[in-house]
């Protein structure tokens, strides 16, 4: 999906944990008048948005996101015990007690990502024009903030392709 969007012109940022995950919309009172096509409440002076699901999966995905800047790819170590490992990784670190990994995106091949790219039709891009177009992005204006550009350049792979 990164690969995806930057042929879209534009960046990605995923984390992928795991944890519980549920529905929740059920377990608001019947005194907060939601408006389910927008899942909107009054609150307040404002509005209030409710998402129609939320757990621990959700909320270590999200905190594992913060652990580096950039359009990187972070994996929770946990998820990588006792499964098959196809990827290569840039980094290796510790944030707010994850263990994590940074996925080269660039560079890994995958034979799922293969099959994904037949069946959805997408265009299937070497490594090096896919660090050509972070670059390319990373020179957009308006210009990411260089740590920004440095950690995506370094953790997503596309440093092996520097100019």
């Amino acid at each position: 999906m990164m690969r995806r969007v930057l042929s879209a012109n534009g960046v990605a940022k995923a984390a992928i944990s795991e944890g519980d995950f549920g529905d929740i919309m059920t377990c608001y009172p019947d005194s907060i008048p939601i408006n389910f096509d927008d899942r909107c409440a009054p609150l307040g002076d404002g509005l209030m948005t409710f998402f129609p699901v939320m757990g621990t999966a959700l909320i270590n995905a999200h905190t594992l996101s913060l652990a580096e800047k950039g359009a990187v790819l972070l994996v929770d170590e946990e998820l990588l015990k006792d499964r098959p490992v196809t990827c290569e990784f840039t980094k290796w670190g510790e944030f707010r007690g994850f263990k994590y990994r940074a996925v080269d995106w660039v560079n890994s091949t995958m034979p799922q990502l293969a099959r994904l790219e037949d069946l959805s039709g997408w265009e299937s891009s070497r490594a090096e024009a896919i660090a050509e177009r972070i670059r390319r992005y990373c020179r957009s204006s308006p210009r990411p903030d260089r740590d920004w550009i440095e950690n995506t350049i370094e953790l997503s792979g596309a440093r092996k392709w520097s100019a």
